[in-house]
């Protein structure tokens, strides 16, 4: 299964506009206990392993019970982790996981905008914005996140995360080898603003890993999905 461009092009702007707020910063204490690791398709949390496409209780049962379900519950938000999944309504299995990083300030909050709507009495707009508020994490991804090798984060150079990644590949090229999966790198796909690559996984699945940039070097999220 794969992203369908149009589709998952709406799908990650839904997700940067419901970034929009204001993040709140977390313990120092806390900072260093949410490390994931990705090599190819193998995604891990604090060392246990964790798969796209499992069922969210399997999930929950490595990130921890902290979490709450947004609206219609096809999402599962971690805010002390600043992460977020997207899971299926009827199989509750997890299509993808986000890491958010920043917003992009030229937006208006969504509390101005809940703020003018009840001034206005717009019961519509004042649902509509809720419902956006409530999709939103409350603070941002402040752990660690290395991919092949690259730590990845909200300062994002292109150049230098496909250089690490890909001496990581060559220096471990019977583990890569092993999995099927071959070396693919960033590239910017439809919109400046999109940085993205697919892999073939050995379950037969492909996964899409997209970076969505607030500027030419700073991240709003990344999300890997299948």
């Amino acid at each position: 299964m794969y992203f369908k461009p149009a589709n998952f092009f709406i799908t990650i702007l839904i997700a940067l506009l419901i970034s929009c707020g204001k993040a709140e910063e977390l313990d120092v204490s806390e900072k260093n206990r949410h490390n994931f690791n990705i090599e190819g398709c193998k995604l891990t949390f604090n060392d246990l392993n964790v798969y796209l496409g499992s069922h969210v209780d399997t999930w929950i049962n490595k990130l921890g019970e902290n979490y709450r379900v947004a609206a219609y519950g096809s999402r599962y938000l971690w805010d002390d982790i600043g992460i977020y999944l997207n899971v299926e309504n009827k199989s509750k299995k997890v299509s993808s996981i986000t890491f958010m990083y920043s917003y992009p300030p030229k937006l208006i909050s969504y509390e101005k905008q809940l703020e003018k709507a009840v001034k206005e009495k717009n019961h519509y707009e004042i649902k509509s914005i809720k419902y956006m508020i409530d999709n939103r994490l409350k603070s941002y991804f402040h752990g660690k996140l290395i991919l092949d090798g690259a730590q990845l984060g909200k300062k994002v150079n292109f150049h230098e995360i496909k250089e690490k990644r890909y001496k990581y590949f060559n220096e471990n090229y019977d583990k890569y080898k092993d999995m099927n999966i071959g070396f693919n790198t960033f590239r910017q796909s439809y919109t400046p603003e999109r940085w993205a690559y697919n892999t073939n996984c050995p379950n037969g699945e492909e996964y899409g890993f997209i970076y969505l940039l607030i500027d030419e070097n700073t991240a709003s999220s990344l999300t890997i999905g299948n």
